[in-house]
């Protein structure tokens, strides 16, 4: 093979797909889980080295017994504790070989180019390692275009002698690369598979310069190579499906959705295709005579039409209570716009129930498992993403940000094995909270350290010396309990009922927290003015107004736009960088707020899924939503001290965030049957 003198080793995998377990689709196909059939390695001085191993062409099931010698080699090498290993999105490679049942062990120091990259530059349009070698070091990939055409007639002429190909059911993206393993292709793939740990090697140099250029980013950097290992670790755990919860979801979705295309038929439009943009502007624009508030960009063709999108709709079916923080729609709402809205959310549903199937795999214990794949260097901002299956879209039944009445109820398909619980804490409003003392907003901190409703504190602090700001008296009530009481308005939900139908106080909580949001985002007037119905001009007024009595936003955020003109660079309070082109300069506060709410995150799996692993042996973390991170926890090992340590792990960089007194919320819900069932656990917070 190759020496390594600098105990350095670029390592790259060709493979007969993306995806490494057996799940039940495969099986029913006969089609083996996907492996590494050739393995690829350099050193710093560019030597090189590959070897094969066998794939049977009619189950494409790989056997390493041609290479033993050199699996051997290799197998020192990354269990080796002196040894760096590194490879462009090494966690897949990983991931694909622990499966492969070869008895590797990985001890040996992981880099992942591609993570390596995120810090290095964050706006790149795509992190893939040979566009990545193209663009910055002008390296070819002319060898790319030549093996896939070859691929594409050699997978013709292998579907001929009846092999098993790779389809889009068995492999659904794009199949062409996942028959790199043809023998015809041998000579290709090599040359192909040979190129790439030298790509790497040139990705690692820069990095590494870069970083010592930038001796904080590292720190960063050690964070991310120890989530790789939580990464590996919650994609083996998986998340538990209940699959017979799942199939009666699914039919009440499909009842769902007949019954809303009833209401369509009869409003007269039985024909009307909602996913035909064409369609859509004859019923609403040129029959019904609607206005749409935007138009499309025009593509190609230059010509704008009028965007009917889902807000679009929504702000139809609302009527004149479009924008209004109130339930229901108003009497002059759009029925046909609130049945297509319903019917295309069952739809929404269903397809992501049916998407789940073609990943679900079966455990030993016979319990149904998703194991998606956790991408640490999935967004700009450095938030975590994941795929195949993307879990980040299943939203709770009761967020906000949805435009159909019926809610989407996917979380009533996961949950844990019988003889565990899951363990759900989440960060309560964390980019709120980072937003409002990175900016030391007092009127904000207050609003957020006394317990109270955020947004409503928050809208009184903006408008509450305006006559209209509560039009049915109830607000000098309030007060006058607090000041009784001692307590807070805690619960909008709560507090929203005693005002009097038509009272606008709701109305100047739903603007306070779009503005918020939107001036978070780095929305402008347009985009506030979309968001809750109303004139530019009104949004202007009402922007004024806000950032008049909540100073502290608009001067953080002017300072933090100021610098990045500046500069073109923002680091958020972990040391991880941005490089910001001036014109997206407006982008500056999202980057800081979710770049380090993001930090606060990762470093909390990793210390939770580290501390499962040390001390407890059938509790695991296994996923994060959004905010929320999920753990599985037997029930032997079920413990409000464990609890408690979670919550603390969660809460140890709140020493991070400027200006914050205590630690940041952590809510905490747990769950025996469902994930929808979840329940507050409440005395954690009692004993704060």
């Amino acid at each position: 093979m190759i020496k390594t003198p600098d105990n350095l080793l670029f390592y790259d995998t060709e493979t007969t797909g993306l995806w490494p377990w057996m799940t039940l689709r495969r099986k029913q196909l006969r089609c083996a889980p996907d492996r590494p059939f050739m393995f690829q390695v350099s050193n710093m001085d560019g030597d090189a080295a590959y070897f094969r191993g066998s794939v049977n062409p009619f189950t494409r099931e790989v056997t390493y017994d041609n290479c033993k010698s050199e699996m051997r080699w290799l197998r020192d090498r990354v269990q080796d504790s002196k040894m760096q290993i590194v490879g462009h999105n090494l966690g897949f490679e990983q991931r694909l070989t622990r499966q492969a049942d070869i008895g590797w062990d990985w001890r040996a120091q992981l880099h992942d180019t591609k993570v390596m990259w995120r810090l290095v530059v964050c706006g790149e349009m795509t992190y893939g390692l040979k566009p990545l070698a193209k663009k910055h070091f002008d390296f070819p990939d002319e060898d790319e275009k030549v093996l896939k055409k070859a691929t594409a007639a050699a997978r013709r002429r292998a579907k001929k002698k009846g092999w098993m190909i790779a389809t889009p059911e068995t492999h659904p993206k794009n199949p062409n690369y996942a028959d790199y393993w043809l023998p015809e292709l041998k000579e290709l793939v090599a040359a192909y598979g040979l190129t790439d740990p030298i790509r790497c090697t040139l990705l690692y140099r820069r990095a590494v310069e870069h970083f010592n250029d930038n001796p904080g980013i590292w720190d960063v950097y050690r964070w991310e190579q120890r989530l790789l290992r939580t990464c590996q670790n919650m994609e083996r755990a998986g998340m538990t499906y209940l699959r017979r919860d799942a199939q009666a979801l699914m039919q009440f979705y499909k009842d769902y959705m007949k019954e809303q295309r009833r209401k369509i038929i009869d409003l007269g439009y039985k024909n009307l295709n909602w996913q035909s943009p064409k369609q859509l502007v004859k019923v609403f624009i040129e029959e019904k005579g609607y206005h749409a508030e935007h138009v499309t960009k025009g593509g190609k063709s230059g010509v704008q039409n009028p965007k009917i999108d889902a807000e679009q709709l929504m702000a139809w079916a609302r009527g004149s209570n479009a924008g209004a923080d109130v339930d229901g729609d108003g009497p002059d709402g759009c029925a046909l716009s609130r049945a297509g809205l319903e019917w295309k959310a069952g739809k929404k549903v269903i397809e992501y129930l049916e998407s789940y199937e073609h990943f679900l795999a079966r455990r030993l214990d016979g319990s149904y498992v998703l194991r998606p794949a956790w991408d640490q260097a999935g967004a700009r901002t450095g938030r975590f993403s994941c795929h195949d299956p993307n879990l980040m879209q299943i939203a709770s039944a009761e967020t906000s940000r949805r435009h159909a009445n019926m809610r989407a109820r996917q979380r009533e398909a996961f949950g844990p094995r019988p003889e565990y619980y899951w363990y759900m804490p989440d960060y309560s409003q964390i980019e709120v909270w980072v937003f409002a003392f990175v900016a030391n907003e007092k009127a904000m901190i207050k609003a957020l350290l006394s317990g109270s409703d955020f947004h409503l504190a928050t809208a009184h602090a903006a408008w509450g010396h305006r006559p209209d700001f509560c039009t049915c008296g109830r607000w000098k009530t309030m007060q006058k309990e607090h000041r009784d009481t001692g307590n807070a308005v805690v619960s909008w939900d709560i507090e929203k009922h005693k005002h009097k139908k038509g009272c606008l106080i709701k109305w100047w909580r739903q603007r306070a927290k779009m503005i918020l949001f939107s001036r978070l985002y780095g929305g402008g007037i347009e985009k506030v003015a979309f968001l809750i119905r109303c004139s530019m001009a009104e949004a202007e007024e009402f922007v004024t107004q806000f950032n008049e009595n909540l100073p502290g936003v608009a001067d953080y955020m002017e300072r933090t736009i100021e610098e990045v003109r500046e500069t073109g660079l923002l680091t958020n309070l972990f040391g991880r960088q941005y490089e910001i082109e001036k014109r997206f300069a407006y982008k500056a506060v999202n980057y800081m707020v979710q770049g380090s709410s993001a930090d606060i995150l990762k470093r909390a799996l990793v210390r939770i899924d580290e501390y499962l692993r040390a001390n407890y042996e059938r509790s695991f973390l296994i996923g994060n939503v959004h905010d929320e991170i999920l753990t599985e926890v037997h029930r032997d090992e079920h413990s409000a001290f464990l609890m408690r340590k979670i919550v603390k792990m969660m809460q140890a960089d709140s020493k991070f965030i400027p200006n914050l007194p205590v630690p940041l919320p952590v809510g905490f819900k747990i769950t025996s049957t469902s994930w929808n069932d979840a329940k507050e656990v409440t005395f954690l917070k009692r004993s704060a």
